[in-house]
């Protein structure tokens, strides 16, 4: 949950560290990087509206790939949840500088560096044109790597204009010198949409929600349509406003519809809308050309002190685009959290408060796919502890179903001011 300070105190301190591009940075966040960075893989640079062609999806795994990590240059920039795309020349371009648990854009966000593969060493690359957060980025036809929506900076103070970003760029590694340049706008702006890459060269962006620039209004903002905003129906809207003792938070809408974006045009234009509204959800390119999409995050307060209304079945299912018929389909629902290994500490009820980090998709070459790094706090009120569980899911073209394949629990529990964490 990307948790946004409130109050004028809070707001003072984040000026503070926000306000400058020599700030020191903030340390990498232990959840996982935002869906969004994750490139699609099959992406042939200069292709142009070339015939999908589709592969039949097969159940057998795929063998098992051993490796090692192992160190490489360092950043110039310290980033908390980068972008990072594959460049049609093998290299890496990393772009963006998410402040977690913050309400400030950070200036040093503009600041974009390549990776080289034959040296591992870092290059500066252009910036972009204003600080930006929350935005989604994709390989592109060329080679080059598109940027689009998210968060401008604002005015930090008890008022925080943040707005939802529309303008897209465009970075082209074969131009000289290499630059961003502005090209269409979308037809809504987005705050965490999902950006995936086609394997036509096209750019499928879907989800998010809309930032007006202030607390003004509760639900659908001026301008958004009302088909577009799919939050949780639980009953019937009453009749006569209720009388609040504290000012409820305004509502950010949540966006279904989706976007193509057209590299040989410069522009966007519609497609069909997701089933759920989903915000930072997770996508990949499946080999067949299809496009999954899973989960969503559950934000419960974000920019501008609002609060995106995300249906609570969004981070239960999975939709499928089909980039022929333009058309997002339901597929196999993802399993249930597993909290049995909480049974060792006797039959208290556990409290979930629904998925936090939605994880990354990793296309594989049986034309599945894995959700690696959902993450799922919890609490056991009882006994004072609380804790996450982090899953790792596979995908199963064949059957539409989910498989769990890993799960890590963690549980913590502070006795006399000592916090200390262990493994159920």
């Amino acid at each position: 949950m990307r948790a946004r300070l409130a109050g004028l105190l809070g707001a003072a301190i984040i000026a503070a560290s926000c306000g400058s591009p020599n700030a020191t940075p903030t340390a990498l966040p232990t959840a996982p990087a935002a869906p969004s960075t994750v490139s699609s893989p099959g992406l042939t640079p200069g292709a142009s509206h070339a015939p999908m062609t589709t592969a039949t999806p097969s159940a057998t795994p795929a063998p098992f790939a051993t490796g090692h990590w192992q160190a490489t240059g360092s950043m110039a920039l310290a980033r908390g949840i980068p972008r990072a795309v594959l460049l049609g020349d093998g290299r890496v371009l990393v772009v963006g500088n998410d402040e977690e648990g913050s309400n400030c854009v950070r200036p040093d966000s503009v600041q974009s560096e390549t990776w080289d593969p034959s040296s591992g060493t870092w290059t500066a690359g252009p910036s972009l044109n204003a600080p930006r957060s929350d935005f989604a980025a994709a390989p592109v036809a060329g080679g080059g790597v598109l940027v689009t929506g998210g968060v401008t900076a604002g005015v930090i103070d008890q008022f925080s204009t943040h707005q939802s970003y529309s303008s897209t760029y465009v970075y082209d590694p074969r131009s000289e010198p290499a630059a961003w340049s502005r090209t269409g706008l979308l037809d809504r702006a987005r705050t965490l949409p999902t950006a995936v890459a086609l394997l036509d060269g096209r750019v499928l962006v879907a989800g998010g929600y809309y930032l007006s620039g202030g607390q003004g209004s509760v639900g659908p903002a001026s301008g958004v349509e009302l088909a577009s905003y799919r939050g949780p129906r639980r009953g019937p809207l009453p009749v006569a406003t209720p009388s609040w003792d504290i000012a409820p938070p305004a509502i950010a809408p949540t966006f279904a519809t989706a976007e193509l974006y057209d590299p040989g045009a410069s522009s966007w234009s519609a497609t069909g809308p997701l089933h759920y509204a989903r915000v930072g959800a997770p996508a990949v390119t499946l080999v067949d050309g299809r496009v999954l999409v899973a989960g969503s995050a559950m934000l419960r307060q974000s920019w501008n002190y609002t609060q995106p209304d995300v249906n609570a079945r969004a981070d239960e299912t999975a939709e499928i685009y089909d980039p022929r018929t333009g058309r997002f389909s339901l597929t196999g629902d993802l399993p249930a959290v597993d909290w049995s290994p909480l049974a060792k500490w006797g039959p208290y009820p556990v409290n979930s408060f629904g998925v936090t980090a939605p994880g990354a998709l990793v296309a594989l070459a049986d034309g599945g796919a894995l959700l690696v790094g959902q993450v799922t706090p919890w609490s056991i009120a009882a006994l004072d502890l609380t804790g996450s569980t982090v899953r790792t899911l596979r995908f199963d073209p064949a059957t539409g179903r989910w498989a769990l394949i890993d799960q890590s629990v963690t549980a913590s529990v502070s006795v006399g001011g000592t916090t200390s964490t262990e493994r159920p």
